[in-house]
Protein backbone atom coordinates (compact mmCIF):
# COMPACT_ATOMS: atom_id res chain seq x y z
CA UNK A 1 0.00 0.00 0.00
CA UNK A 2 2.67 2.54 0.87
CA UNK A 3 4.01 2.74 -2.81
CA UNK A 4 0.67 2.97 -3.72
CA UNK A 5 -0.26 6.19 -1.63
CA UNK A 6 3.07 7.48 -2.55
CA UNK A 7 1.64 7.02 -5.70
CA UNK A 8 -1.57 9.38 -4.73
CA UNK A 9 0.66 12.21 -3.09
CA UNK A 10 2.59 12.61 -6.07
CA UNK A 11 -0.23 13.05 -8.22
CA UNK A 12 -1.75 15.29 -5.87
CA UNK A 13 1.58 17.15 -5.77
CA UNK A 14 1.20 17.64 -9.42
CA UNK A 15 -2.25 18.15 -9.45
CA UNK A 16 -1.75 21.27 -7.40
CA UNK A 17 1.80 22.39 -9.34
CA UNK A 18 -0.48 22.30 -12.27
CA UNK A 19 -3.36 24.38 -11.45
CA UNK A 20 -1.46 26.51 -9.16
CA UNK A 21 2.48 26.99 -10.42
CA UNK A 22 5.03 28.94 -10.04
CA UNK A 23 2.75 31.34 -7.51
CA UNK A 24 2.15 28.52 -5.51
CA UNK A 25 5.79 27.25 -5.31
CA UNK A 26 6.53 30.91 -4.32
CA UNK A 27 3.96 31.34 -1.48
CA UNK A 28 4.92 28.23 0.22
CA UNK A 29 8.50 29.21 0.21
CA UNK A 30 7.84 33.15 0.92
CA UNK A 31 5.94 31.92 3.72
CA UNK A 32 8.78 29.83 5.52
CA UNK A 33 11.53 32.86 3.89
CA UNK A 34 11.78 35.05 6.93
CA UNK A 35 12.51 31.94 9.22
CA UNK A 36 15.13 30.93 6.55
CA UNK A 37 16.70 34.28 6.53
CA UNK A 38 15.35 36.98 9.14
CA UNK A 39 14.62 40.34 7.56
CA UNK A 40 17.13 42.90 8.46
CA UNK A 41 17.14 46.67 6.71
CA UNK A 42 20.02 47.84 5.26
CA UNK A 43 19.62 50.77 2.64
CA UNK A 44 22.60 49.75 0.63
CA UNK A 45 20.29 46.94 -0.07
CA UNK A 46 18.18 49.08 -2.48
CA UNK A 47 20.80 51.07 -3.76
CA UNK A 48 23.63 50.58 -7.07
CA UNK A 49 26.59 52.24 -7.84
CA UNK A 50 27.36 53.86 -11.24
CA UNK A 51 31.02 55.24 -11.30
CA UNK A 52 31.27 56.96 -8.09
CA UNK A 53 27.68 58.12 -8.01
CA UNK A 54 24.90 56.23 -5.70
CA UNK A 55 21.70 56.04 -6.93
CA UNK A 56 18.25 54.06 -5.97
CA UNK A 57 17.64 50.56 -7.14
CA UNK A 58 14.28 50.78 -5.85
CA UNK A 59 11.98 53.41 -5.16
CA UNK A 60 8.55 53.50 -2.95
CA UNK A 61 6.71 55.68 -5.56
CA UNK A 62 5.98 55.97 -8.96
CA UNK A 63 5.59 58.66 -10.95
CA UNK A 64 3.01 58.07 -13.77
CA UNK A 65 4.31 61.35 -15.89
CA UNK A 66 3.79 59.00 -19.24
CA UNK A 67 0.07 58.85 -18.37
CA UNK A 68 -0.92 62.65 -18.25
CA UNK A 69 -1.78 64.29 -21.33
CA UNK A 70 -0.20 67.91 -21.98
CA UNK A 71 -2.71 70.57 -22.29
CA UNK A 72 -3.56 71.84 -26.03
CA UNK A 73 -0.93 74.28 -26.94
CA UNK A 74 -0.18 76.18 -30.18
CA UNK A 75 2.07 74.55 -32.88
CA UNK A 76 5.53 73.99 -31.87
CA UNK A 77 7.41 77.41 -33.13
CA UNK A 78 10.46 77.06 -35.73
CA UNK A 79 13.87 76.02 -33.72
CA UNK A 80 16.48 78.75 -33.39
CA UNK A 81 19.88 78.16 -35.51
CA UNK A 82 21.59 78.53 -32.05
CA UNK A 83 23.57 76.15 -30.03
CA UNK A 84 22.88 76.18 -26.25
CA UNK A 85 25.73 74.63 -23.91
CA UNK A 86 25.76 74.79 -20.03
CA UNK A 87 28.57 75.08 -17.42
CA UNK A 88 28.41 75.54 -13.71
CA UNK A 89 30.82 75.08 -10.90
CA UNK A 90 34.62 75.09 -11.29
CA UNK A 91 36.68 76.39 -13.85
CA UNK A 92 36.30 74.15 -17.38
CA UNK A 93 39.48 71.35 -17.66
CA UNK A 94 41.51 70.89 -20.84
CA UNK A 95 38.95 68.27 -22.46
CA UNK A 96 36.58 70.95 -22.18
CA UNK A 97 37.39 73.37 -23.91
CA UNK A 98 38.74 71.05 -26.48
CA UNK A 99 35.27 69.90 -27.33
CA UNK A 100 33.56 73.46 -26.64
CA UNK A 101 36.09 74.58 -29.48
CA UNK A 102 35.82 71.36 -31.94
CA UNK A 103 31.59 71.81 -31.33
CA UNK A 104 32.07 75.49 -32.86
CA UNK A 105 34.21 74.12 -35.30
CA UNK A 106 31.58 71.71 -36.38
CA UNK A 107 29.23 74.50 -36.55
CA UNK A 108 30.67 77.78 -37.90
CA UNK A 109 27.29 79.47 -39.02
CA UNK A 110 25.48 78.99 -36.02
CA UNK A 111 24.89 81.16 -32.64
CA UNK A 112 26.81 79.76 -29.97
CA UNK A 113 25.77 80.35 -25.88
CA UNK A 114 27.41 79.17 -23.30
CA UNK A 115 25.18 79.50 -20.44
CA UNK A 116 26.75 80.10 -17.17
CA UNK A 117 26.05 81.68 -13.80
CA UNK A 118 26.89 85.11 -14.87
CA UNK A 119 24.39 85.14 -17.62
CA UNK A 120 21.74 83.24 -16.58
CA UNK A 121 19.69 85.97 -15.90
CA UNK A 122 19.55 87.11 -19.40
CA UNK A 123 18.31 83.04 -20.28
CA UNK A 124 15.18 82.91 -18.22
CA UNK A 125 11.67 84.68 -18.52
CA UNK A 126 9.53 86.38 -15.99
CA UNK A 127 6.83 85.09 -17.02
CA UNK A 128 8.48 81.33 -16.00
CA UNK A 129 10.75 81.88 -13.39
CA UNK A 130 13.32 79.18 -12.17
CA UNK A 131 12.20 76.49 -9.94
CA UNK A 132 12.99 78.08 -6.24
CA UNK A 133 14.91 74.37 -5.62
CA UNK A 134 17.12 75.52 -8.81
CA UNK A 135 19.80 77.28 -6.27
CA UNK A 136 20.34 73.68 -4.11
CA UNK A 137 20.99 71.44 -7.13
CA UNK A 138 24.53 69.69 -8.01
CA UNK A 139 26.19 71.46 -11.27
CA UNK A 140 24.81 68.47 -13.11
CA UNK A 141 21.66 68.60 -12.05
CA UNK A 142 21.44 72.17 -12.74
CA UNK A 143 22.30 71.58 -16.41
CA UNK A 144 19.61 68.56 -16.37
CA UNK A 145 16.74 71.17 -15.61
CA UNK A 146 18.22 74.15 -17.74
CA UNK A 147 19.15 72.17 -20.91
CA UNK A 148 14.91 71.24 -20.30
CA UNK A 149 13.95 74.73 -19.72
CA UNK A 150 15.78 76.09 -22.66
CA UNK A 151 14.85 73.59 -25.05
CA UNK A 152 10.90 74.59 -23.80
CA UNK A 153 11.13 78.70 -23.86
CA UNK A 154 13.73 78.91 -26.84
CA UNK A 155 14.50 76.07 -28.69
CA UNK A 156 17.52 75.19 -30.72
CA UNK A 157 20.33 72.89 -29.78
CA UNK A 158 21.26 71.80 -26.87
CA UNK A 159 25.07 69.94 -26.36
CA UNK A 160 26.75 68.88 -23.42
CA UNK A 161 30.57 69.67 -23.41
CA UNK A 162 32.04 67.14 -25.55
CA UNK A 163 34.08 66.64 -28.84
CA UNK A 164 31.10 66.21 -30.58
CA UNK A 165 31.33 66.44 -34.49
CA UNK A 166 27.02 66.73 -35.25
CA UNK A 167 26.39 69.25 -37.80
CA UNK A 168 23.63 70.79 -36.54
CA UNK A 169 22.80 73.17 -39.43
CA UNK A 170 21.37 70.45 -41.67
CA UNK A 171 19.70 68.99 -38.79
CA UNK A 172 17.68 72.03 -37.80
CA UNK A 173 16.63 72.47 -41.10
CA UNK A 174 14.84 69.38 -41.71
CA UNK A 175 13.12 69.36 -38.31
CA UNK A 176 11.78 73.00 -39.08
CA UNK A 177 10.48 71.66 -42.69
CA UNK A 178 8.34 69.21 -40.64
CA UNK A 179 5.43 70.44 -38.72
CA UNK A 180 5.01 66.93 -37.10
CA UNK A 181 8.35 67.10 -36.10
CA UNK A 182 9.21 68.59 -32.58
CA UNK A 183 12.79 67.08 -32.22
CA UNK A 184 15.13 65.87 -34.20
CA UNK A 185 19.25 64.30 -33.08
CA UNK A 186 21.86 61.51 -33.01
CA UNK A 187 19.98 58.29 -31.66
CA UNK A 188 21.10 56.61 -28.49
CA UNK A 189 24.16 54.95 -28.79
CA UNK A 190 23.49 51.40 -26.77
CA UNK A 191 20.72 49.88 -25.15
CA UNK A 192 22.94 50.06 -22.13
CA UNK A 193 22.49 53.98 -21.71
CA UNK A 194 18.77 54.14 -21.14
CA UNK A 195 18.31 55.43 -17.89
CA UNK A 196 15.25 53.14 -16.59
CA UNK A 197 13.29 54.39 -13.48
CA UNK A 198 12.78 52.10 -10.33
CA UNK A 199 10.19 49.63 -10.85
CA UNK A 200 10.19 50.26 -14.40
CA UNK A 201 8.47 47.41 -15.47
CA UNK A 202 7.51 46.55 -19.27
CA UNK A 203 8.31 50.54 -19.33
CA UNK A 204 11.97 49.29 -18.63
CA UNK A 205 12.10 46.43 -21.29
CA UNK A 206 10.61 48.97 -23.88
CA UNK A 207 13.52 51.47 -23.54
CA UNK A 208 16.10 48.66 -23.95
CA UNK A 209 14.13 47.45 -27.03
CA UNK A 210 13.31 50.68 -28.67
CA UNK A 211 17.30 52.86 -28.13
CA UNK A 212 17.21 53.66 -31.21
CA UNK A 213 13.61 55.68 -31.40
CA UNK A 214 15.41 57.42 -28.53
CA UNK A 215 17.50 60.32 -28.86
CA UNK A 216 21.20 60.91 -27.18
CA UNK A 217 20.65 62.36 -24.25
CA UNK A 218 24.37 64.41 -24.56
CA UNK A 219 22.58 66.62 -27.85
CA UNK A 220 19.53 66.88 -29.62
CA UNK A 221 17.77 69.83 -31.23
CA UNK A 222 14.20 70.67 -30.29
CA UNK A 223 11.14 73.38 -31.62
CA UNK A 224 10.54 75.46 -28.54
CA UNK A 225 7.04 75.21 -27.18
CA UNK A 226 6.14 71.45 -28.01
CA UNK A 227 3.85 68.75 -26.07
CA UNK A 228 7.42 67.45 -25.70
CA UNK A 229 9.10 69.91 -24.62
CA UNK A 230 6.28 70.87 -21.94
CA UNK A 231 6.31 67.58 -21.16
CA UNK A 232 9.48 67.49 -20.26
CA UNK A 233 9.35 70.92 -18.03
CA UNK A 234 6.37 69.96 -16.30
CA UNK A 235 7.90 66.79 -15.25
CA UNK A 236 10.99 68.13 -13.90
CA UNK A 237 9.14 71.07 -12.02
CA UNK A 238 6.88 67.93 -10.24
CA UNK A 239 9.88 66.31 -9.16
CA UNK A 240 11.57 69.21 -7.66
CA UNK A 241 8.83 70.51 -5.94
CA UNK A 242 8.86 66.77 -4.26
CA UNK A 243 12.52 67.11 -3.26
CA UNK A 244 12.51 71.14 -2.60
CA UNK A 245 12.07 70.75 1.26
CA UNK A 246 14.88 67.45 1.37
CA UNK A 247 17.01 69.74 -0.83
CA UNK A 248 16.93 72.91 1.59
CA UNK A 249 18.36 70.32 3.96
CA UNK A 250 20.70 68.49 2.14
CA UNK A 251 21.89 71.05 -0.73
CA UNK A 252 24.67 70.09 -3.61
CA UNK A 253 28.05 69.92 -1.90
CA UNK A 254 30.03 69.54 -4.93
CA UNK A 255 29.16 69.55 -8.64
CA UNK A 256 27.89 65.86 -8.91
CA UNK A 257 25.93 65.85 -5.37
CA UNK A 258 27.93 63.11 -4.67
CA UNK A 259 27.40 63.88 -0.89
CA UNK A 260 25.62 61.01 1.40
CA UNK A 261 22.34 62.71 1.94
CA UNK A 262 22.20 64.70 -1.43
CA UNK A 263 18.39 63.30 -2.41
CA UNK A 264 18.40 63.46 -6.10
CA UNK A 265 19.65 60.16 -7.78
CA UNK A 266 22.13 61.47 -10.90
CA UNK A 267 20.13 60.26 -13.38
CA UNK A 268 15.97 61.24 -12.18
CA UNK A 269 15.82 64.94 -13.68
CA UNK A 270 16.99 63.94 -17.26
CA UNK A 271 17.79 60.20 -18.48
CA UNK A 272 14.65 58.69 -16.19
CA UNK A 273 11.96 61.20 -18.03
CA UNK A 274 13.79 62.03 -21.53
CA UNK A 275 13.75 58.33 -22.55
CA UNK A 276 10.19 57.66 -21.90
CA UNK A 277 9.09 60.67 -22.53
CA UNK A 278 11.04 59.76 -26.53
CA UNK A 279 8.78 56.57 -26.72
CA UNK A 280 5.62 58.54 -26.23
CA UNK A 281 6.35 60.76 -28.58
CA UNK A 282 7.97 58.70 -31.17
CA UNK A 283 6.09 59.82 -33.41
CA UNK A 284 7.05 63.25 -33.51
CA UNK A 285 10.81 62.62 -32.70
CA UNK A 286 13.67 61.94 -35.36
CA UNK A 287 16.63 60.03 -34.09
CA UNK A 288 19.13 58.85 -36.33
CA UNK A 289 21.40 56.24 -35.43
CA UNK A 290 25.04 56.28 -36.15
CA UNK A 291 25.82 59.91 -35.53
CA UNK A 292 28.39 60.21 -32.54
CA UNK A 293 31.39 60.70 -32.35
CA UNK A 294 34.09 58.93 -29.80
CA UNK A 295 34.81 62.20 -28.66
CA UNK A 296 37.08 61.02 -26.48
CA UNK A 297 37.87 61.60 -22.94
CA UNK A 298 36.27 64.61 -21.19
CA UNK A 299 36.37 64.85 -17.48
Amino acid sequence: MEPLKTLKNLKHQAFILREHGVPYIKNELYSKWPKIKPYYYDKSRYQMQIGEVTIPSSSTFLVNNLLFETPEIPPAEKAPQRIFAIWFGNEMNENRKKGLETIKKANPNLDFILVTEENLADWTTSAHPLHPAFKNLSAVHKSDYLRTYLMHHYGGVYTDIKALTVHWEPLISELNSDSNLYAVGPAETTFQNVSKSPGNGKLGSDQERYFQQTLYPACYACKPNSPFTQAHLDEIERRLSYFEKLLEKNPAEQPWGLNSNYPIAWNALHGQIFSPLNLKYHKNIKAIPGMVNNFGAHR
